[in-house]
């Protein structure tokens, strides 16, 4: 089973890490707060589908 099962479950662990343990466990692993992580992705995710996007 992925960690993952669905793009709205990876937003939500993105945007509202402290309510899904992905998230949590994610910021802690970045050495950040669940606030600050929720904005560092909520500013790096649209850069990065947009690199996709430009690559594909």
């Amino acid at each position: 089973m992925s960690l993952f099962n669905d793009i709205g479950n990876l937003m939500g662990t993105l945007m509202q890490p402290d309510q899904h343990e992905e998230g949590k466990n994610l910021a802690s692993k970045a050495g950040v707060d669940t606030n600050d992580f929720a904005k560092i992705a909520s500013i790096g995710l649209p850069l990065l589908l947009q690199g996709m996007n430009r690559n594909n």
